[in-house]
């Protein structure tokens, strides 16, 4: 069994690997920037062009999209200020 993980953790720590998981996070990064595109529709996108690749690699390009959505910082700006401004009592905007 140790056997096992060794060798999978062997093939993930890869170059090629590494670099589809990178990949990955940028295409989550930049599907999570864009209005009303979320998680599942990024995985959809992505869907396609994991046909023919390696199967390590087209599953760590799906981690890599599927671990910023919803937890980028980036993402969250925009819904970090609102909340901080209903939390002043800043009405400015209409609601």
């Amino acid at each position: 069994m140790l056997d096992a993980g060794l060798s999978a953790l062997e093939q993930l720590l890869t170059f090629e690997v590494l670099g589809f998981l990178l990949v990955g996070v940028a295409v989550g990064l930049t599907v999570g920037l864009l209005p009303g595109l979320g998680g599942s529709s990024g995985m959809a996108l992505l869907l396609p062009f994991l046909f023919g690749m390696d199967p390590a690699a087209g599953i760590a390009m799906l981690i890599g999209m599927a671990a910023l959505q919803r937890k980028s910082p980036i993402t969250r700006i925009g819904r970090v200020a609102e909340t901080e401004g209903d939390k002043r009592g800043d009405r400015s905007r209409p609601a």
